[in-house]
């Protein structure tokens, strides 16, 4: 194996190793960087330097290194792998009430067993070694170790945290400029670091990127680390300095690419079928160009086209008789004279139609097809048809722009034809036709007419310099050579008489080609568009003229703006599903996600066709038994590509992934609209755990342009979406309340404190997964239920909208469905209820240990009480109808909330206890008192209670929660969350088996 497959074995051997809570738990304070993310980047890091020092090293460094080997019995790289993933042993501290050293010992024990065949004495001084290095690493004070380990294992290894460690390219050169320890790899191994920084995303930018990475790469530079803005690279004595023009070449290619010279003529020509040129080449085919067609006068008169075309046929047969141009113009006067009219019919309205209203003329397609002359003669040349080859021929020659006097220029430059000053305007076009249809097998010809047109229209010869300008603005580098091409010095010249500049990004263009209003055509934002006011327009100008007239026209817009806009109207268009990796992650685990992350399309597909099948995925995930939130290779397979019938949509044309490599993002163009919606966001969010357990942590968002997924919720949260979640928000402020106190207070998070503040991303997720299994795995059957049309887009925001209305997150996640979204028919218990109530549980047992860090006291967990209601009224009665269920628990607490004013809460919660466990006992028909139950106390010893005791103590406490969470709230919302919480009560006791 290279050394690429050999790390993406260790990273998928570290995935499967480690636990969800191992995986998820949280390793930095100021950004959301799972265990994972940290752990194995440092790991792979580590191991790419590793093996350069062990290439480049001297003697008496690889006889240390060998040393190394041969008493551990592992290579060099593969110890550096190893301390990596043990380094931040103590983010793992109080997970299952183990100290974080006890839980890497373990986990390392596994990886081992699974990478390397060792005897078992070697593995367990590996093992202890590699904890040592561990804590050598952290600072900690370690006699022990020998001399070896501390110059050729911990520097190595934190170097790589320390880069893990930084939130930018910025930061991280920083370190690099100033770091002892960097220092000294350079000096002893040659090793030097490269940069490529990076401006807001594109597009571009972003179909480039890994393209720009292999050009690095083949100059002998190792992508290393990713950030938001940019990648760092490692490099050796034999890395060269790359030159510009091979990165500019990629970028040329892209856009090449996009623009296929030959995919644009064939859109021109199909255009041109529908329109009146065709007609008259079809005439003159008929005719075989040598007979005249008889015309009816009084058709003429009426302006009847086709008679018109058939006037326009027979000027061209005489031009081509020998009739010379002045007897022709002479004879058309004539008749319009006679017709009293100033033209027969535009000529310009035969081929110039083809955008479907206004007149397009080559010039603007030219601008926009951003291809070479040769590229453009050999499309054209190669057009075996006869008649396309006259169709496109005629569009440029004839229609290359408003003016005639450039009909003139292009037939004397190419064919040495002269048109007379003062010829009728009308005539000229029709000259033209009739050349094009004379040289339409002569090859030397059309390619003369072909190459004249282009460069009298300006064509894009200068797309270099654009893709030049792309590497000198959007790029930063130490490690690209940004002096500009030899062949772009004449381009820019044309900057020094050039006052133009594009009017989106804001950059000089050399020459004045694309109008702003082809930009919003090509968004799709065509209508209106000229009357649209830029915020550097003069003041008081006359906004059509500005937009459209040659003289007074300013609005243009260079060709990398234009790749933009076409780019975003077909299958990359927004909003934008993001997965980010943010702030940094290392490359080598980068590519290893890439390979996971591009089945993000094929959930989108089975969403819109197998729904269940995603509901399978997520009861399957959420199942400790099973999967436990870890996306196995088997999971994988269930959403691998397969034949899914996409509603007008070819396969061809299905969403793809687009990744950033250099800036760590994965990016799902969904092509919905442009603006974002709320029902799209809430359908995002319910995608969002499963796309953050598919990549191990990270970032999920929502964007409706690329500039927002630039620092993608490094700090704020994991979960990104233009309309706030009270889900996300109330759990990361929860959580964030610890980190804020130790703040306060100057210090760092204790280890007690930290053991908590790191479930903060494992509980968000566990939250979210129960949010979207309530939709995957109710929205059929409501569906089916209401014989509704809605999309699941609608049920989506409907269930967040319910959600975010309950004030007390836990009980939100606990709660069934209101009425009008619910999916039985009948009384039945809610599909998968029971999971999605012990995980809310789980979800509320999390949080409760907030209070009890911060406090000393921890919050009893109201899901938990009022399972222990239901299960203990189902013990008593198996029957008992929903009115009989709720109304003890209701009449109590409205007891409660009416009397706490005048009495006080604590006589008020007397009274209401005592009238809840009377109607109680009327529901069930049971003396409480007598009625005995068998439970287990704290030491676990089994002891005989009444019910009246257990009931007293569920209420109790129920009502303490309702009390606290009540000072918080509004009394309409105090209303709605007790409705939840005798709803949930109901919904436990249906579902709960004894």
């Amino acid at each position: 194996m290279n050394g690429a497959e050999s790390l993406f074995s260790y990273i998928e051997t570290v995935y499967e190793n480690l636990d969800s809570k191992e995986i998820f738990s949280r390793a930095k304070e100021y950004a959301w960087q799972t265990f994972f993310h940290h752990t194995v980047s440092v790991a792979t890091i580590s191991y790419r330097l590793g093996s350069i020092i062990k290439k480049y090293a001297l003697s008496i460094v690889k006889k240390a290194l060998e040393s190394i080997e041969k008493g551990l019995g592992l290579k060099y790289e593969d110890i550096l792998f190893l301390t990596g993933i043990g380094h931040d042993y103590v983010k793992l501290y109080g997970i299952e009430g183990r100290t974080g050293e006890e839980r890497t010992r373990n986990l390392l024990h596994r990886i081992v067993s699974n990478l390397f065949i060792l005897i078992p004495d070697t593995k367990e001084k590996l093992i202890s070694k590699v904890i040592t290095l561990a804590r050598a690493v952290e600072g900690k004070y370690t006699p022990e170790l020998e001399e070896e380990y501390i110059l050729y294992v911990t520097p190595v290894v934190r170097v790589a945290d320390e880069l893990m460690g930084k939130k930018s390219i910025d930061e991280a050169l920083v370190y690099l400029q100033t770091s002892k320890e960097v220092r000294e790899l350079s000096e002893n191994y040659g090793i030097k670091f490269g940069f490529v920084k990076t401006s807001l995303p594109s597009i571009l930018h972003v179909k480039v990127s890994e393209k720009i990475v292999e050009v690095l790469s083949r100059n002998g530079w190792t992508p290393l680390v990713t950030y938001a803005d940019g990648l760092i690279l490692v490099g050796t004595k034999t890395s060269k300095t790359v030159p510009m023009r091979e990165v500019a070449k990629v970028v040329k290619s892209e856009i090449a690419e996009a623009f296929e010279t030959e995919e644009r003529i064939r859109e021109i020509i199909t255009g041109l079928k529908k329109l009146q040129l065709n007609e008259i080449y079809a005439k003159l085919v008929q005719t075989k160009a040598t007979t005249l067609l008889p015309v009816n006068e009084e058709k003429l008169k009426e302006r009847d086209r086709e008679t018109i075309g058939g006037v326009y046929h027979n000027l061209i047969v005489k031009y081509l008789k020998g009739t010379s141009i002045s007897d022709l113009d002479k004879e058309i006067r004539e008749l319009k004279s006679k017709l009293k009219r100033g033209t027969l019919l535009d000529p310009r309205s035969l081929g110039t139609g083809i955008s479907g209203r206004g007149s397009t003329y080559f010039k603007e397609k030219l601008a926009t097809m951003i291809t070479s002359k040769e590229d453009l003669v050999n499309t054209i040349m190669s057009i075996e048809n006869e008649g396309e080859r006259f169709l496109i021929l005629s569009y440029m020659v004839v229609f290359p722009s408003k003016e005639e006097n450039d009909v003139v220029d292009i037939l004397r430059k190419a064919l040495n034809v002269v048109i007379p000053k003062g010829i009728d305007t009308e005539l000229i076009r029709i000259v033209a036709i009739a050349e094009v249809y004379k040289h339409i097998n002569d090859e030397k010809a059309i390619r003369k007419l072909i190459e004249v047109t282009y460069e009298k229209l300006g064509g894009s010869e200068d797309i270099d310099y654009y893709a030049s300008k792309f590497i000198i603005t959007r790029l930063k580098s130490n490690i690209i050579n940004t002096e500009l091409l030899s062949s772009l010095d004449i381009l820019s010249k044309g900057l020094l008489e050039s006052k133009n500049y594009c009017r989106i990004c804001g950059e000089q263009i050399l020459r004045p080609s694309i109008r702003f209003i082809q930009y919003a055509q090509a968004v799709k934002r065509g209508g209106g568009a000229s009357e649209i006011w830029l915020h550097d327009d003069p003041p008081l100008a006359n906004l059509e003229k500005i937009a459209t007239e040659k003289r007074t026209s300013i609005r243009y817009i260079c060709p990398l703006c234009y790749y933009e806009a076409t780019q975003l109207k077909g299958r990359y268009s927004p909003p934008f599903f993001v997965v980010a990796l943010h702030p940094v992650v290392a490359y080598d685990l980068w590519s290893f996600l890439k390979n996971r992350l591009a089945y993000l399309s094929n959930i989108y597909e089975l969403i819109e066709r197998r729904t269940s099948e995603i509901v399978l995925i997520y009861g399957e995930l959420l199942d400790k038994k099973k999967k436990n939130m870890k996306v196995a290779p088997d999971i994988l397979s269930k959403i691998a590509e397969r034949e899914l019938p996409s509603k007008g949509r070819a396969k061809e044309e299905r969403v793809v992934v687009l990744f950033d490599s250099l800036g760590a993002r994965a990016i799902l163009p969904l092509g919905r609209d442009m603006s974002l919606k709320k029902r799209d966001v809430a359908l995002a969010l319910a995608l969002a755990p499963f796309v953050m357990s598919l990549s191990g942590g990270g970032q999920v968002g929502l964007a409706g342009n690329l500039g927002d997924v630039y620092n993608l919720g490094s700090e704020i949260a994991p979960v990104v979406i233009p309309h706030p979640s009270n889900i996300v928000l109330s759990i990361v402020k929860s959580f964030e309340e610890i980190r804020k106190s130790a703040s306060m207070m100057k210090r760092q998070m204790t280890l007690d404190e930290y053991s908590v503040y790191n479930r903060s991303y494992v509980t968000l997720l566990e939250a979210l997964y129960i949010y979207g299994l309530k939709i995957f795995c109710w929205y059929d059957r409501w569906k089916r239920k209401n014989s509704s049309k809605k999309k699941i887009e609608d049920y989506a925001l409907a269930i967040h909208e319910f959600m975010s209305s309950i004030p007390y997150v836990p009980l939100a996640l606990d709660a069934p469905p209101p009425e009008k979204l619910d999916p039985r028919e009948g009384d039945e218990p809610l599909p998968y209820y029971s999971l999605i109530s012990s995980k809310s549980s789980e979800v509320e047992s999390c949080m409760s240990q907030i209070p009890k860090i911060l406090e000393g006291k921890e919050t009893p967990s109201l899901n938990k009480l009022l399972y222990r209601y239901a299960v203990s009224l189902k013990e008593l009665d198996a029957k008992l109808s929903k009115y009989k269920v709720q109304r003890p628990l209701r009449k109590g607490i409205e007891l409660l909330l009416q009397l706490t004013p005048s009495l006080g809460e604590a006589d008020a919660k007397g009274i209401a206890i005592d009238k809840f466990l009377e109607l109680l006992a009327y529901s069930v028909g049971v003396d409480l008192e007598t009625k005995m139950k068998k439970i287990r106390d704290q030491e676990g010893k089994e002891k005989e209670v009444s019910y009246r005791a257990v009931f007293f103590d569920i209420f109790n406490e129920l009502v303490d929660i309702l009390m606290n969470i009540k000072k918080k709230l509004p009394p309409s919302q105090v209303r709605k969350l007790v409705e939840v919480m005798l709803d949930s009560a109901y919904e436990k006791y249906k579902y709960v088996k004894l």
